[in-house]
């Protein structure tokens, strides 16, 4: 298995998919949301969106550093992020982008980490709203 640092664009495409779902109060994101709230992202306000993809961001560099080391890890992949808010992908792309930060992060102790356990039941609350939107899942037969 290898390990890299996602784009600053991954992480900016799933938090501003976040804060566009919290700014809209969507129902379907409620669980979504709630998590982050308890967890003190405030994705309301600025700050609590840079806190969170900043955070994100630095999830994914330790990773990358229990894989290969502090030695190999260009300090310029480090160095450079910063979010930046980008037009909301689609949820099955957003689920995409947060699926590769996921697994990029599976390195070393990060997967006990807080952050990278909220972003999994997030990772799930995702899928679970992309699958139930289905017609196919309206279709199937309940019990």
């Amino acid at each position: 298995m290898s390990s890299y640092i996602v784009t600053n664009s991954t992480i900016n495409k799933v938090v501003s998919f976040l804060s566009d779902k919290m700014a809209a109060n969507d129902s379907a994101y409620r669980i979504t949301l709630d998590l982050l709230a308890q967890h003190g992202y405030d994705l309301n306000i600025p700050e609590g969106r840079r806190r969170l993809a900043t955070q994100m961001h630095t999830l994914n560099v330790s990773a990358v550093i229990s894989r290969y080391g502090s030695a190999r890890v260009k300090k310029a992949w480090t160095l450079h992020f910063e979010y930046q808010p980008v037009r909301a992908p689609s949820p099955i792309a957003t689920y995409k982008a947060l699926t590769c930060w996921w697994y990029q992060c599976t390195e070393g102790a990060v997967p006990s980490t807080p952050l990278y356990q909220l972003m999994a039941r997030i990772r799930d609350d995702f899928a679970h709203n992309i699958v139930s939107a289905l017609p196919d899942y309206d279709a199937a037969p309940w019990g």
